[in-house]
């Protein structure tokens, strides 16, 4: 009996351990996007709303910042226009990086690709002064360093949640 016993509840002894480990998450060297990919791979994700994302954004900044409705109307659409000119910059950018895997690049090439992508850089943060300069003219400079923060604190948050689809902690914001 004792024998018949043992031979039943070793096996499942054995399993235990087994499926305890399984339960707990894995520490291996994935990185978070791999993990997000393959467990996306059966399903299809929500399409991307670039309209809701501004709205979003909008909504955090003005909470943040403690904007106005009438700074709100204002700053924001500014703040929309000047991040598409520098995502159109950084498209150019990735463009000029393109070209040094298509081909063997001359020491000229070579020179020509990183003077350009020196010019753009700097033409970014021109842009960038140029449409702080417009927001100065309707908020003070520590609103818009609150605005600019705000906006780096929800960029960070869409990043952590898109990664992570189960982060359900609402972005930060100002106490």
């Amino acid at each position: 009996m004792k024998h018949l016993l043992l031979t039943l509840i070793t096996p499942l002894i054995l399993l235990l351990p087994a499926s305890a480990q399984d339960e707990q998450p894995a520490k291996d060297k994935t990185c978070n996007w791999q993990k997000h990919q393959v467990q996306q791979q059966g399903e299809r994700r929500p399409a991307f709303s670039p309209w809701e994302y501004m709205k979003k954004s909008d909504e955090f900044i003005t909470r943040n910042a403690n904007l106005t409705v009438v700074e709100t109307n204002y700053v924001c659409p500014l703040l929309h226009e000047m991040k598409s000119k520098l995502r159109q910059n950084d498209y150019k950018i990735g463009q000029l990086l393109k070209r040094i895997d298509d081909a063997e690049l001359s020491e000229n090439d070579s020179r020509d690709i990183l003077e350009q992508i020196q010019d753009l850089r700097a033409k970014k943060v021109s842009i960038e002064k140029e449409y702080h300069k417009k927001i100065l003219k309707q908020i003070s400079a520590n609103k818009l360093l609150r605005v600019i923060r705000a906006d780096m604190k929800f960029d960070r948050f869409m990043l952590r949640k898109m990664f992570n689809p189960d982060h359900t902690k609402q972005p930060p914001h100002k106490k």
